[in-house]
């Protein structure tokens, strides 16, 4: 026979910022923003990647960023990213995803043009898109 205990209940770990957790150094040293580009760069996104739904715990547009930031800028493994900032790995990888896609519908990239001398460097060390 199972024993009642009555309700289960469930712990959830509080998400981390970024923001107000680390210095301006290390903020950038992380995501490669500084706080006020990165502020900017959430403003422009935030409409796309906010929660359609805020209950329980959903996962905030500011995590959602930061976590992609982070992952993006230092190549974190989706496990890490999910246990720094208490998010499962699928959740982390759908946001990382959203973000991204975000990212590239609404930042404006600027096309430069590369002389023939940087053209060959870029493509000794394979840094160049055709």
């Amino acid at each position: 026979m199972f024993m009642d205990d009555g309700p289960t209940t469930h712990s959830f770990r509080g998400r981390r910022d970024d923001l107000g957790v680390l210095t301006d150094s290390e903020f950038v040293g992380r995501t490669r923003l500084t706080k006020d580009a990165y502020r900017d760069l959430h403003s422009l996104l935030e409409p796309a990647i906010s929660p359609l739904v805020y209950r329980n715990h959903t996962i905030s547009s500011h995590t959602r960023l930061q976590m992609t930031l982070r992952f993006l800028a230092q190549g974190n493994l989706y496990q890490s990213n999910s246990d720094l900032y208490g998010v499962s790995k699928g959740s982390t990888s759908a946001h990382i995803y959203k973000v991204v896609s975000a990212i590239v519908d609404k930042v404006i990239f600027v096309k430069v043009e590369i002389t023939e001398a940087l053209r060959k460097y870029f493509d000794l060390i394979g840094i160049l898109d055709r």
